[in-house]
């Protein structure tokens, strides 16, 4: 009887132990699960390595990233999977090869048959419950963006300097006259209208840089008020036809143009954010053309709107770049030479006002042939 006892304790026993042992392997096999799940959902690349610096495990990422798939690097050394140069094009040691730790940054990573990706790479050490040494994994961040926005950075810096420096220099140049030496009365008057033109684009260029600056902030939103665009228009037409003097700026407002819903400091700004491209983009001079018209809603899904286009006869726009010119800080020329200035933010700030106002905005151009902006601006029947 005790032998059957005990017999049936065991067999308790050893039941309960292989229920905790199959629990145990199903909780390690989801753990796994999870933690592949994980490390192929990363949006760096992962490579890992075992105690021989072998490669172990090589995650989507760092298939794209390396041009490799994984079933070619599984248990190969990890100098063979992972090359990486400095901007001299010299190789650079990683600490992983050696299982050590580190992080290098500012060296790119080489591919088969495909250029080079600016990477910064993060290795550590894995070690097992002895302490000893058991593998490593190296985090690969591919850096390309950053290094995309620090160059548009240190180009919009240069063209900040050189679009300020342009108009103070006249200003400087004939008030220092005007201060120090006698001039003619008629000479006068040409130094304070230059003092005064380089004053008004100087003030352009600062007002789009803290309209631009408080729209990204979230700190300039457009007001609510009825917009007279005929009137607006029409001015504007006039002060650039006295502005731009080899220009022929005309106006063609269809009658009866409804009225618009908005800012108009801020349409007015946009508006001649655009002109102002017209103008220095066709420096043969001919015709900007102001155009405007109602647009009746076609259905339910859109309401009436407003159709305000410019048209210029210039230099016109390459079509690889039609599809850019409304991004920040872009510029159709970046060269340290090129012929047009600008802080490539005049047409990302006109995007940014007419989608506030709940419009589109579209450009239509060919190279050489000139180019139309035209935005569409929902209206409110007068």
């Amino acid at each position: 009887g005790r032998l059957g006892d005990t017999f049936n304790q065991m067999t308790s026993a050893i039941r309960r132990m292989t229920g905790d042992l199959r629990t145990a392997a199903h909780e390690e096999h989801d753990l796994r699960e999870r933690i592949e799940k994980i490390i192929q959902s990363m949006a760096d690349a992962l490579v890992a390595v075992d105690a021989d610096a072998k490669v172990v495990a090589f995650n989507a990422e760092a298939e794209v990233m390396a041009g490799r798939d994984v079933g070619d690097v599984i248990g190969r050394p990890i100098a063979e999977v992972i090359h990486v140069i400095d901007s001299q094009g010299e190789t650079v040691h990683l600490p992983i090869y050696d299982l050590g730790e580190g992080s290098l940054g500012s060296v790119f990573l080489e591919r088969s048959q495909r250029s080079p990706v600016p990477v910064a790479v993060t290795s550590a050490v894995l070690r097992d419950e002895n302490g000893e040494v058991a593998g490593g994994v190296a985090v690969l961040r591919d850096m390309t963006q950053e290094r995309e926005v620090e160059r548009m950075k240190s180009e919009f810096l240069s063209n900040i300097s050189h679009e300020l420096r342009t108009p103070l220099t006249p200003i400087k140049g004939y008030a220092d006259m005007l201060a120090h030496k006698d001039v003619a009365p008629e000479k006068q008057r040409i130094f304070a209208s230059g003092i005064l033109e380089s004053t008004i684009r100087l003030e352009r260029i600062v007002g789009l840089l803290v309209d631009f600056t408080a729209l990204e902030a979230g700190r300039l939103a457009p007001k609510a008020r009825l917009v007279d665009m005929e009137t607006l228009l029409e001015r504007l037409s006039a002060e650039w036809s006295d502005r731009a003097s080899r220009h022929d700026v005309v106006a063609e407002i269809e009658p009866g143009l409804e009225k618009v819903m908005g800012d108009e400091r801020l349409l007015r700004r946009s508006i001649e954010e655009v002109i102002d491209n017209a103008v220095k983009f066709s420096p043969d001079g001919g015709e900007i053309r102001l155009a405007a018209r109602n647009l009746q809603a076609n259905g339910a899904a859109l309401p009436n709107r407003i159709e305000v286009s410019i048209t210029d006869q210039g230099i016109g726009i390459d079509p690889d770049d039609v599809a850019h010119v409304f991004s920040d800080f872009h510029q159709l020329d970046a060269s340290t030479t090129r012929t047009y200035g600008g802080l490539g933010l005049g047409l990302a700030f006109v995007r940014r006002i007419v989608e506030a106002h709940d419009g589109t905005v579209e450009v239509d151009s060919a190279h050489t042939t000139g180019t139309r902006l035209t935005m569409r601006i929902p209206s409110v029947d007068s």
